[in-house]
C-alpha cells in the first residue's frame, strides 16, 4: 500500500460520471423530481460554483460536447459575474452562443477573449472561422494573419525551411489564399496558391485542392492556358474523376473556341456526376446551367449557351 498512487483528480471525469448517473442511470428517477423534465442540470448548478476557474472551463467543455448550450451559458455567465472573466471562459461562452444560433454575440465574446489574451490561438481561430461563415473575408484575413504571426514555422529565419512542410501550415496557407480570393484580390491569391504548389510536399493531401483553386482563379482572370494546365493536373491527381474539373475544362474549351471539345467535356461532367452522385442526367445538367453566369461575363452569347444546353439535353435523353 505504501507504493499505491492516487490518480490525479479530474473534475471532468467526476462530472461525466455525475451526468451519466443523474441523467441516464435507472436510479435517477429516484433522485430527481419525476414531474420536472431534465432535472439533472440543477446538480451542475450546485457543483459549478465550488470549482476553480480552470475546472469550470473543463466542465463547460463537457457540457458543450453533450449539447447543453443553454446550461453552459447560464453557468458561465453566473461564474463570470461573480468571479470575473477569463479568456477560456469567454471563448466557451462564445461557442455556446454560436451553438444557439447567435453568431453576432459569439463574435463579440470571442473578441473580448482576444482582448484578455491577444495570443490565444483558439480565440483567433474561432474569429477567423466565424467571419468566414459570414463572408467577411477581410476580417477573416486579419485573424488568419495574426495566427500566421504566431506560427513558429512562419517566424523561422529568412532562408530557412519552408513553412509548408507541415500539413497544419499548409492548411493555414490555404485558408489565407482562399480568404484573399474571397476578398476580391484574385491576382494576389493566385500568387499565394502558386507558392503553395511550388513549396508544399508532393504527397500533401491538399495538393489537388491547390490545383483546383489555381484553375478556378485563372479561369476567372481569363488565363486559359494556366487554367487548362492545372485542371489537367487536378484530373491526374484524382483518377476517379472530378465532375467540377471536367465542367471547368468544358468552359476552357468553349472560351477558347473549341465547341466540339467543350461538348465532350460537358458530357464527361454529366456522366461522372451521375455515376458518383446518382440521380438522372437532368440534375447534372441543371448544375451546369447554374455555371453559365461566368461564361456570359466572358462574352459567350445566350444563343450559344442555349444551343449547348439543347445538345446536352438531347444526348442525356438519348434523342441526339
Amino acid at each position: 500500500m505504501e507504493d499505491a498512487q492516487v490518480p490525479p483528480f479530474s473534475p471532468r471525469i467526476v462530472m461525466q460520471d455525475l451526468y451519466r448517473f443523474f441523467g441516464h442511470s435507472p436510479l435517477s428517477s429516484q433522485l430527481t423530481n419525476p414531474f420536472k423534465k431534465n432535472a439533472y442540470p440543477a446538480y451542475f448548478s450546485v457543483f459549478f460554483p465550488l470549482l476553480t476557474s480552470p475546472q469550470q472551463v473543463s466542465l463547460a467543455e463537457l457540457l458543450l460536447e453533450l449539447g447543453q448550450e443553454k446550461l453552459t451559458i447560464r453557468l458561465l455567465q453566473k461564474a463570470i459575474e461573480t468571479e470575473g472573466a477569463s479568456a477560456p471562459a469567454l471563448l466557451l461562452l462564445a461557442k455556446a452562443h454560436d451553438g444557439q444560433g447567435d453568431l453576432a454575440r459569439a463574435i463579440s465574446l470571442a473578441q473580448s477573449a482576444e482582448l484578455l489574451e491577444p495570443k490565444n490561438t483558439d480565440a483567433l481561430r474561432f474569429l477567423a472561422e466565424s467571419y468566414a461563415r459570414q463572408g467577411r473575408y477581410n476580417e477573416e484575413l486579419e485573424y488568419l494573419e495574426k495566427l500566421k504571426a504566431l506560427s513558429p514555422a512562419y517566424s523561422a529565419p529568412e532562408g530557412g525551411s519552408s513553412p509548408f512542410k507541415e500539413e497544419a501550415e499548409v492548411g493555414l496557407a490555404l485558408l489565407i489564399a482562399a480568404a484573399t480570393a474571397g476578398a476580391g484580390r484574385e491576382e494576389e491569391a493566385l500568387q499565394l496558391y502558386f507558392r503553395l504548389d511550388f513549396e508544399m510536399p508532393e504527397d500533401a493531401e491538399s495538393r489537388p485542392l491547390v490545383y483546383s483553386a489555381i484553375a478556378d482563379i485563372a479561369l476567372s482572370l481569363g488565363k486559359l492556358d494556366v487554367a487548362e494546365r492545372y485542371t489537367e493536373k487536378e484530373l491526374q491527381a484524382r483518377p476517379s474523376g472530378v465532375p467540377e474539373a471536367q465542367m471547368r475544362m468544358g468552359h476552357i474549351r468553349l472560351l477558347g473556341g473549341d465547341w466540339k471539345g467543350s461538348i465532350g467535356h460537358y458530357t464527361e461532367f454529366i456522366n461522372t456526376y451521375v455515376q458518383q452522385n446518382g440521380g438522372d442526367a437532368n440534375i447534372a445538367l441543371s448544375k451546369l446551367n447554374g455555371q453559365w453566369t461566368l461564361l456570359r461575363k466572358k462574352g459567350i452569347g445566350e444563343t450559344d449557351l442555349q444551343l449547348i444546353h439543347d445538345i446536352l439535353q438531347a444526348s442525356a435523353n438519348g434523342t441526339l
